[in-house]
C-alpha cells in the first residue's frame, strides 16, 4: 500500500514545523506539501492531490479556503485541526467541505492514527461507540 500523501496548512511556522517533525515519524504518511498561504495551498492542492489535507483554520479565510480546495481536490479528506473548539466555525468548515474537525487537544498517536488509517471516516466507530467527543474527529458524515 503506498503512503497517504498530505498536504499541511498552518500559519504558524513553529507549529508548522513542529509538525512536520511528528508527520516524518508517522509510518503510511508522507508529507507532499506544506504552507503557511492560503493561494499557495489552493495551488499545491491542485498540483499535488493530496490524500489529506491537514488545515489550522486561524488567521486564514479557512472557510473560504476549504470550499477552494475541495473545488480542487474532490477526492480528499481535508481534516481541520484547531486549538480553538469553535462551533459556528465547526459547522461552517464541514458544510464547506471539510472531512473532520479535530482538536488539538487531542494526543499525537490518536492523530497519527487517524491520518494512518485508511478506514473511511464514515466506518470509523467513536471511543464509546456511539458518538464522537470534542477531542476525538468530528466527521460530517456526507465525506
Amino acid at each position: 500500500m503506498r503512503a497517504r500523501r498530505l498536504l499541511l496548512i498552518d500559519n504558524h511556522p513553529q507549529a508548522r514545523r513542529a509538525l512536520l517533525v511528528h508527520l516524518a515519524r508517522v509510518p503510511g504518511i508522507a508529507v507532499a506539501g506544506n504552507t503557511a498561504d492560503a493561494d499557495e495551498a489552493v495551488s499545491l492542492a491542485t498540483v499535488l492531490q493530496p490524500d489529506i489535507i491537514l488545515l489550522e483554520p486561524k488567521r486564514l479565510d479557512a472557510i473560504r479556503l476549504a470550499r477552494q480546495l475541495r473545488e480542487v481536490t474532490p477526492d480528499s479528506r481535508i481534516l481541520v485541526y484547531t486549538s480553538y473548539p469553535d462551533l459556528s466555525e465547526k459547522e461552517a468548515l464541514l458544510g464547506a467541505g471539510a472531512s473532520a474537525y479535530l482538536l488539538k487537544s487531542v494526543d499525537l498517536n490518536t492523530l497519527w492514527a487517524f491520518l494512518a488509517d485508511a478506514t473511511p471516516l464514515e466506518a470509523r466507530p467513536s471511543s464509546n461507540g456511539t458518538r464522537l467527543s470534542s477531542s476525538e474527529p468530528q466527521t460530517d458524515p456526507k465525506r
